[in-house]
């Protein structure tokens, strides 16, 4: 099991943070990037800026904050997914979904879902969906997917839809992804945090960091999963 910890934001609530390394990461800036050009001697330029008490100028310190924001918040690694305890046997979409969820939750992870297929009324629709963001929506609540009391498939505010029915087009950029879809050589879509761009064409390759999955439901006519470890810039 991976061990994830709960640290604390800027503004001092508790949040999960992978690791210390994670922790000091976000107090480095670019500046010592650019000075340093080596991300060890960054990271312990900012530990020595933390302040000495009331901080997390330490390991243990950090370890300690984990506990007590594990206690007060509820944020621990498990608490509050929208798979847990859930039945997905008959379902390998969402066991690759939900072996997702916790790591797209504390954003070491986005994942884009393509789905076609068709709806209630014999509508046969596709499109991509960031899964992060349909994890935030109460709207679209993945709770209710993971529990089989709907189905998850592509709306008109995902990243992209197409209704092959009514040849309804629609894209939307989303929580943490732009939309590019104006570029000739194909539909593509830029992650925001670390910028990287995300590639559904076969033909065109991305970056070491993104991986396609290609999957085999019986509830689906096609369903594909685009992988993407996010960069801390």
């Amino acid at each position: 099991m991976t061990e994830v910890a709960v640290g604390l934001d800027s503004n001092g609530r508790a949040s999960i943070s992978q690791t210390y390394e994670d922790f000091l990461d976000g107090k480095v800036t670019s500046a010592d990037l650019f000075y340093l050009d080596d991300a060890e001697t960054a990271r312990q330029l900012a530990q020595m800026r933390l302040p000495k008490t009331g901080g997390h100028a330490t390991r243990a310190d950090f370890d300690a904050t984990q506990l007590r924001a594990a206690r007060t918040s509820g944020d621990t690694a498990k608490a509050g997914l929208a798979s847990e305890g859930c039945n997905l046997s008959k379902s390998p979409l969402l066991q690759e979904l939900a072996s997702r969820e916790e790591a797209v939750r504390s954003g070491r992870l986005a994942t884009i879902i393509f789905i076609r297929d068709f709806k209630k009324g014999g509508q046969e629709v596709s499109g991509y969906i960031d899964y992060g963001h349909r994890l935030k929506s109460v709207e679209a609540s993945m709770a209710a997917v993971f529990a089989g009391r709907e189905r998850l498939l592509p709306r008109p505010s995902d990243l992209s839809y197409y209704n092959w029915t009514t040849h309804l087009l629609s894209s939307q950029a989303s929580t943490f992804f732009e939309v590019q879809e104006d570029n000739p050589a194909g539909l593509f879509f830029k992650h925001r945090q670390d910028r990287k761009i995300i590639s559904v064409d076969t033909a065109q390759a991305s970056d070491e960091s993104c991986h396609r999955i290609v999957l085999e439901d019986p509830g689906y006519q096609q369903a594909i999963l685009f992988d993407h470890e996010v960069r801390r810039r």
